[in-house]
């Protein structure tokens, strides 16, 4: 049995032991929601090239990138990633409030 890896990846709900980068995964969110990448360099500020060079890692992102993708995206999944990977990033999460029960 043969199966795709890039439509393995592309399957939403699916978790894997597979490491899957920051650009990867913004990229497979973009697509799986039918978005080119000039549709999301519109929503952000940034051109389609810009993009491309995030999605394929040619170019480090920072937290304000990131953000600014993930509310384009409407993914909080992305910060969490971008956060999991970052030390700054993660320590910041961590000192955050906790919410009031």
């Amino acid at each position: 049995m043969v199966v795709s890896l890039d439509r393995f990846r592309a399957t939403k709900n699916i978790q894997t032991s597979l490491e899957i980068s920051l650009g990867e995964q913004i990229s497979i969110t973009r697509r799986n929601q039918g978005l080119s990448q000039e549709d999301l360099g519109r929503r952000v500020g940034y051109s389609q090239s810009a993009i491309s060079r995030i999605e394929s890692g040619d170019v480090q992102t920072d937290a304000t990138c990131v953000a600014l993708i993930a509310g384009a995206l409407g993914s909080e999944r992305l910060l969490t990633a971008y956060c999991q990977r970052c030390p700054v990033a993660a320590a910041r999460c961590k000192m955050q409030p906790k919410p009031a029960a």
